[in-house]
């Protein structure tokens, strides 16, 4: 079963893979060296003293130790971990004393990683940087060394490597992005990565955001363990690795096409592209999301409880935050017209939603809930957006409409955006059975002719 991390912290003895028996000592007395010295004594790990450039004393019962005196009794086993704001001076200083100790950088609930070493210091001219991936291969993780960092989110990549390889030694690490389409191809497409790749490994980890656990929770089966980690960060490492797939002790194995433009000049589908990324037969079936019973059953209470009748409510989903969504005109007319046909209209939105339509309701379901709930409601009416490319899948059963909206700059099947094009669904290479509709801002017709796929022998 897959190792979820609950609330950014996994629940296993000791997260912070510190060796107990090291000294361990916290460089700094305020706040922040409080703080990090209760995290430890959570984990039942207990610090040898305090360090600070200037003084000694006591924090609590716990020495303070002035870095001098501790250098005259320090040994290359010691664990220092950074716990002071003032780090830029603190390093400053032990560069100037040319003391050769190890700092670590603490990261919430990942173990530390090296942040400086003296004796490991790079030339200027020379050095590399941990984003430099490409320069730098995996010889900074099998041996060891230390690379000096552009930021502290290169540092969080380095810490996370370490701790994917402690937590599940040789699997397969998948950095996903924050988007919900696009990790919906790249999960159907688990199973027969694995398949394939069997003889060098079968274990998989992935890297998502923590609203996108329960996205994962579909496919579980597929996947050994789960991180959640901060969107900022997640977003880093995708574009350090070009919303890579790598394995300890191996280059990377693939990428994304990301300019979708190229791509379709090519006549190659989403779906092409993530199976050439993954480095997966044309061939290759997805496999599609399983639905827990339990699942269903909450979904049945959520809507019982709102009194909507099965086979007779219709979710909404107004929203998209990749290409624009048709009107809230369009929506409200929309609405309207499937509740004169007596159905109950739940939002998949924020509340300010309903205030279009009196007798509405608004909803934010997990994606666990969302397809079964859709599935007893039996009918759908989706904007482009993530939640439309799983719920529009052949494995829902409802009758759903896709509406994308063709506003001006649309062309040949591509929303053009800012610095980016986005594929319509017609040419995405999706597994979908949904009703779709391309309108414009003329789209009274559209809207009866959605209305008439849904009650017809509804």
């Amino acid at each position: 079963m897959p190792a979820f991390i609950v609330n950014g912290k996994l629940k296993s003895t000791n997260k912070f893979r510190i060796d107990e028996k090291s000294n361990i000592y916290i460089y700094g007395t305020g706040s922040m060296a409080k703080s990090i010295q209760e995290s430890l004594l959570h984990e039942n790990i207990e610090i040898s003293g305090f360090i600070d450039s200037y003084k000694n004393g006591k924090l609590g019962n716990i020495d303070i130790i002035q870095i001098d005196e501790y250098m005259k009794f320090h040994i290359p086993s010691d664990i220092i971990i950074m716990g002071s704001s003032f780090e830029r001076e603190i390093i400053q200083n032990l560069e100037n004393k040319n003391y050769l100790i190890n700092i670590y950088k603490f990261n919430g609930s990942l173990p530390p990683v090296v942040l400086w070493n003296k004796q490991k210091l790079y030339n200027p001219e020379t050095q590399r940087k941990f984003s430099d991936f490409y320069a730098i291969g995996w010889n900074f993780i099998n041996n060891g060394e230390m690379y000096v960092s552009e930021n502290d989110e290169d540092l969080y990549i380095s810490n996370l490597v370490r701790y994917c390889q402690q937590l599940n030694p040789g699997a397969w690490i998948f950095v996903t992005h924050h988007a919900v389409g696009d990790n919906v191809f790249l999960l159907t497409l688990l199973r027969a990565f694995r398949e394939t790749y069997r003889p060098i490994s079968d274990k998989i980890i992935i890297l998502c955001t923590q609203n996108q656990q329960s996205l994962l929770e579909l496919w579980k089966d597929d996947i050994d363990t789960v991180i959640a980690v901060n969107r900022s960060h997640l977003n880093h490492m995708s574009n350090t690795f070009n919303h890579g797939l790598f394995m300890p002790g191996v280059p990377m194995v693939g990428r994304y096409f990301n300019n979708n433009m190229i791509s379709l000049s090519y006549g190659l589908t989403m779906l092409a592209n993530h199976k050439i990324f993954m480095r997966l037969p044309n061939a290759s079936k997805y496999s599609a999301p399983t639905i827990q019973s339990q699942w269903r059953e909450e979904a049945e209470a959520i809507l019982a409880e709102h009194d909507c009748l099965p086979n007779k409510t219709v979710f909404l989903f107004p929203e998209s935050f990749t290409v624009p969504s048709p009107p809230r005109s369009f929506w409200q007319d929309m609405a309207q017209a499937m509740q004169e046909k007596g159905f109950k209209i739940i939002w998949n939105s924020t509340s300010e939603w309903k205030n279009l339509c009196p007798g509405s309701i608004s909803l934010r379901l997990p994606f666990t809930q969302l397809l079964p709930a859709i599935e007893i409601a039996g009918h759908a009416i989706f904007a482009r957006s993530g939640g439309a490319e799983l719920c529009c899948g052949t494995w829902c059963n409802a009758r759903r409409s896709l509406v994308e909206y063709k506003f001006p700059l649309w062309e040949n099947s591509i929303a053009i955006m800012q610095n980016d094009a986005v594929p319509s669904m017609e040419t995405l290479g999706y597994p979908t059975d949904a009703e779709r509709h391309l309108i414009d801002d003329n789209y009274q017709d559209d809207i009866q002719k959605i209305v008439s796929y849904h009650t017809d022998g509804a």
